[in-house]
Formats: structure tokens, sequence, C-alpha cells
């Protein structure tokens, strides 16, 4: 296997040689990585009451609400929002580099979180920051990880590593779980150090054994885009925040008209949209937008090898059926048990675990009929603005790729 760059359109002569065994030193280091993310997005859910209590902050006490929601939901909050914006920086500057910096951000941001001293509010700000700032670490990591094993692998055996990456996608959502639940008890210090020496090796790991074979391209980032990307995603959960704090007359703020949402499942099992089912509506909302990313990356990268937009999307949308269906349903069937328990604390569980399942399952089944259509009515209005359309953009770079050919 060769490497290879392009900049400007250009390709350059090969930079190094690597062996037979490279994509599968790639497929492991970046399934490392996504298995440490997602550990990480639910490593903290069950470990809560003992994170509050050990920093000396009533998390449902008067105005502490919000600092229970960011603490879980920040870091997927903050993952979802960047994520198209750094595999876009993936692709200008080297997806392996934009990777590695991950690597080293998630795991000097698990190492602060591991050393907090502090209380109080003053100790939940800590971490919150800090869980901000881990997220932004996986953000490069999920971005860039997938293209990574795409530049490795050859055609015939990409699905299969991008399959075994969505595998470890979805045991990581467990394995947080159940480390959560083992690890706080006796510190819950250590819900957040496990992440450090896994963290320490990947990045040295990564540093040394993976290269750039990719292509590299100058392109604009489309900053109004990501923009209100993340204030509409932000605003969710500032809603969901404010839902919680009283209006009015009311104990709670679902009066309130900056207010919005609900969800079909709880009102069919008839239960009140509380802080346990707000939890698993913004975390419905992350992963719900993590398939539309998978969709329309593999539609745009169609589109910019000179496809028709529709058939674009159609095909992007066939790419990632699978591994979509596969996650997805995972995570509904991992989630029935949550929905269904009885005993002590049945309550909150039953509740977060009803808004998950009944949301994950609408988002999924209209998601796939939605988000293709979207991505050509955008794309369209894109494209007619007068900007330059990504074939004319292909068909120039292969013209000047053929004239250096030519000139040699």
């Amino acid at each position: 296997m060769t490497g290879t760059s392009e900049v400007a359109g250009v390709a350059s002569k090969p930079d190094r040689v690597l062996g037979p065994n490279y994509k599968w030193i790639a497929l492991s280091n970046t399934t490392l990585g996504v298995l440490m993310a997602t550990i990480n997005q639910s490593i903290v859910l069950i470990a809560l009451p003992a994170v509050f209590k050990g920093i000396g902050l009533n998390p449902l006490g008067p105005g502490n609400t919000s600092y229970l929601l960011w603490m879980f939901m920040g870091f997927m909050v903050v993952t979802a929002v960047l994520v198209v914006s750094f595999g876009r920086l993936g692709d200008m500057f080297g997806r392996v580099r934009m990777y590695n910096l991950g690597f080293a951000v998630f795991t000097v941001a698990s190492i602060f979180l591991t050393v907090t001293w502090m209380h109080g509010v003053a100790g939940a700000l800590w971490l919150i920051i800090w869980r901000v700032i881990q997220g932004i670490g996986g953000a490069f990591l999920f971005a860039n990880s997938t293209a990574i094993l795409t530049d490795a692998f050859p055609a015939n055996q990409r699905g299969t590593a991008l399959g075994l990456n969505s595998i470890a996608a979805i045991a990581g959502s467990f394995i947080g779980l159940i480390l959560g639940g083992v690890l706080a008890p006796v510190d819950w210090h250590l819900i957040f150090l496990v992440s450090a020496p896994v963290g320490v090796f990947g990045t040295v790991w990564a540093y040394f054994m993976l290269h750039d074979i990719g292509i590299r391209k100058h392109a604009k980032m489309d900053w109004w885009g990501n923009l209100l990307f993340g204030v509409g995603l932000i605003a969710v959960l500032v809603g969901i925040t404010y839902g919680l704090q009283p209006y009015g007359g009311s104990a709670m703020g679902w009066t309130n008209p900056f207010v919005l949402g609900t969800m079909i499942g709880m009102w069919v099992r008839s239960y009140d949209l509380n802080v346990y089912a707000q939890i698993g509506l913004v975390m419905l909302i992350g992963l719900a937008a993590k398939n539309a990313i998978l969709i329309i990356e593999f539609a745009k990268m169609r589109r910019e090898e000179g496809k028709e937009i529709i058939d674009a999307a159609v095909e992007g949308s066939k790419l990632r059926l699978r591994p979509i269906l596969m996650t997805s349903f995972a995570f509904i069937l991992g989630c029935v048990p949550l929905m269904l328990a009885s005993g002590s604390g049945a309550a909150s569980r039953s509740t977060m675990g009803t808004g998950v399942v009944y949301g994950m399952t609408i988002a999924t089944a209209v998601g796939l009929f939605i988000i293709p259509v979207c991505y050509v009515f955008v794309q369209r209005i894109v494209e007619r603005s007068g900007k330059k359309k990504p074939v004319e953009a292909g068909a120039a770079t292969a013209a000047a790729v053929a004239e250096k050919g030519g000139a040699h």
C-alpha cells in the first residue's frame, strides 16, 4: 500500500510504502478511539448520583438542574455540533493529523476530570467544562475514524471495516453503563481515570503508526451552516433545561413559550416528561444526528465524485443502511429491559427507556426517508446559489492532473 497526498487538486509522488498489515493497524486504533469515546458518552449516566454526592451538590435542588443536564449532555451536544466541521478539517489538513489531535485532547480532558478537587457549583462547572473539552476530542475521533478506514481499506473490504467500527460504537454505549455502575460506588473519580491510560496509549500508537494516505484538498468551511447547526442543537438543550425550571404558577416550565418538545412514547405510556425523560430525549437527539451525518457524509463524497444529486443521496442511503439499522436496533433492543424495568427505582429507568425506545424507533424509521430528501433539497439550493458544482470541480481537478502527467 502506498501513501499519497493531494494538495489543491494535484497529486504528489508516493511518500511512503505501507505494509499489507497497515489497514488492520488503522482498524485497531480507530476502533479503540471510537470505543473509548462512546464509553465516555454513557459512563456518567449511572454514576451521576455518585459524582454529585462527591462534589457536594444536589442536582435536583432549585437552580441546579442545568448542571445535571450539561454534565451528561454536554459531551454529546458538543460532539454532534462539531463532528461535521472536524471532518472537513480532516479533508483539508489531514485526517490522521486531526485524529491524533482528538486523541490527545480527549486524554488531557480525562486527566483533568480525574483530578477534580473542587466542590459545590465550582466543582460542577469544572466538570462540565472539561466534559465539553472531552467532547471536542471525541468529535475529532468520530469525524476522522471512518475516513481513515475508507482510505486504508480496499473497496471490497471497506464495509466490513466500517461495520466492525460501528460494533465498537454500539458496545461502548453499554460498556459505559456497566463501568459507571461498577466504578462509581468505589470512587467516582475512577469513571474518568479509566480513559486516561487508554488515551495515552492510543495517542502514542496513532502518532507513530498511522499515516495520512488520503487526498487532501483546499476547501472552504461552511461557517454559517455549522453555526446554525450548533445553535439549533444547543437551543434544544437550553429549552429542555428551562423546561425543568418553574414558570409562572407552574412547578415546571413546559408552559414557557420558549420551551418546545414532547415525546409520543411518554403520552402512550402516561408518563410525565420529567428529568429522566429529558435526559433520554437529548441522548436521542445525538443518536439521530449521528445517523444523519453517516448518510450525508457518503452522499457528499459521491456528489464530489461526479454523481447526480439524487443518485448520490440514494447511494449514500444504501451504503449506510445496514450500519444504521444495526446500530439503531441494537441500541433499541438494549434499552427494552430499561423500559420494562420493575422493582426499586423502576420509575426512573422505565421513563428514560420509554422515551429512548419510542423516539429512536420513530427517528430511525422516518430519518431514513427524510434525511436523503433534505440533502437533495439543500444541495440543489447551494448549487443554484452560484457556487461551483462538485462535478465541475472534479473535472477541473482531473484536467489538472492529466495536464501535469502529460508534461512529465
